[in-house]
């Protein structure tokens, strides 16, 4: 309990539990699978497995339906120990002649079954009741500090998206101008992202002849003609680089946003299909939609370029921004429209 008081990092919080087991039993390895599609993934290990084969196998991924071994646990809630482990259980009997005993249980947090805890013994061939003691103690401690963790992380998104939404509110004053409430909400998102770009694009019907260079994404127009236009960006952008002029309404980054009206955040950008170019700009990309009366007005385009990865927190400053955009375009139409009927 002591030692899971240090962090509130979830996969740090499972090492450090599978440190604590592994120095009360026998050598062995300890693993944490989480499912993910058809296959199982190691997300956190403590100790060898003594196989470099077996350890490329698990490293690539198990198949979901042929791992006894997760499927049991994680299909019935309940730990599955093997005082003698059957070779056959994992179908790979040719690597896991050195184990012994193997104990799998699953992991909560916040009362959902999030992944495996499994653990492998060389040299042991029962689970004494003690053993088992530690295990389900351990496990439970363990899914304590993933909810205060959670919960923590969860304050700390919610504090840096007010702070990022009062910040933003505060600097717009009572200002209606479309275009400088824009400017000012990049420049709210570039304080957060100091090294990074942001673009404002809204809808156009007139078909572009115009390609982009960068890594965001280039566009000649649907067929429809239907396009998103770049209004506005700013930011620090590498030699050569400049933001596509239009993105097309099957973009990538435009597409999800039309049909949900919610912001999408994508990781690994190199790697996401219908990238359109083959350029390496930016690690991680997002689209958060500005929406007027329920209906999306424009979008906020953000590249990162130093991650291939969006933590919960930085979302969450993106959709406050987003949002302060939003409510801050609506009063300026609102504005708009009384001054035509006066």
């Amino acid at each position: 309990t002591r030692g899971l008081a240090l962090t509130i990092d979830p996969l740090l919080l499972i090492g450090r539990a599978q440190e604590v087991v592994l120095s009360m039993l026998a050598d062995g390895s300890a693993l944490y699978y989480v499912p993910e599609g058809d296959h199982w993934y190691n997300r956190v290990q403590h100790g060898t497995l003594r196989s470099p084969e077996l350890q490329a196998i698990i490293d690539d991924g198990l198949p979901y339906a042929e791992t006894n071994n997760l499927l049991i646990p994680w299909t019935t809630g309940q730990p599955y120990y093997q005082d003698v482990y059957d070779q056959d259980t994992d179908g790979l009997p040719s690597l896991t002649g050195h184990v012994s005993a193997t104990a799998a249980l699953p992991l909560r947090v916040e009362g959902t079954l999030t992944g495996i805890l499994a653990f492998a013994l060389f040299d042991q061939h029962r689970w004494s009741s003690v053993d088992r003691v530690v295990l389900e103690t351990t496990v439970q401690s363990l899914e304590l500090a993933l909810d205060r963790a959670a919960k923590t992380r969860s304050l700390d998104e919610e504090r840096a998206a007010l702070e990022a939404f009062t910040r933003f509110t505060r600097a717009v004053g009572s200002e209606t101008d479309e275009l400088a409430l824009t400017l000012q909400a990049i420049e709210v998102l570039l304080l957060h992202f100091p090294a990074d770009s942001a673009g404002y694009y809204l809808r156009s019907t007139e078909a572009s002849g115009t390609e982009a260079s960068g890594g965001i994404g280039e566009t000649r127009g649907d067929e429809n003609g239907d396009v998103w236009r770049m209004q506005a960006s700013s930011g620090t952008s590498p030699s050569g680089y400049r933001p596509p002029e239009t993105l097309a309404a099957d973009h990538p980054l435009v597409a999800p946003v039309l049909q949900t009206g919610q912001p999408v955040f994508i990781g690994d950008w190199s790697a996401t299909p219908g990238r359109l170019n083959t350029a390496q700009t930016f690690g991680a990309v997002a689209s958060v939609p500005l929406l007027i009366a329920g209906t999306v007005r424009g979008m906020l385009i953000v590249g990162l370029r130093h991650t291939k990865s969006w933590s919960e927190r930085d979302q969450a400053l993106a959709r406050a921004v987003g949002r302060g955009l939003s409510l801050a375009l609506e009063r300026s139409e609102r504005v708009r429209q009384t001054e035509e009927t006066a």
